[in-house]
């Protein structure tokens, strides 16, 4: 699998393992976190982009347009 490094810190909602939606609880995406990119086309949200965290085992799932526009 590909991996892929943050160039630019953003915030995204956060759902936990069954993919519902924690309120109030925006994650912090930071410029040097690395993320596996999940080849499979599974995703939990329905989000275009599946991305797994090498250090801590979370998910995020963003859109293809969020993905290519440089970010990574």
């Amino acid at each position: 699998m590909k991996k892929y490094k943050c160039k630019k810190s953003f915030s995204v909602d956060s759902y936990d393992a069954d993919g519902f939606l924690i309120p109030n609880n925006e994650k912090i995406v930071e410029e040097g976190e690395v993320y596996e990119l999940d080849e499979s086309e599974r995703t939990i949200i329905g989000g275009e982009v599946h991305l797994d965290n090498l250090a801590d085992g979370s998910w995020l799932e963003i859109t293809r347009e969020h993905f290519d526009r440089s970010v990574w």
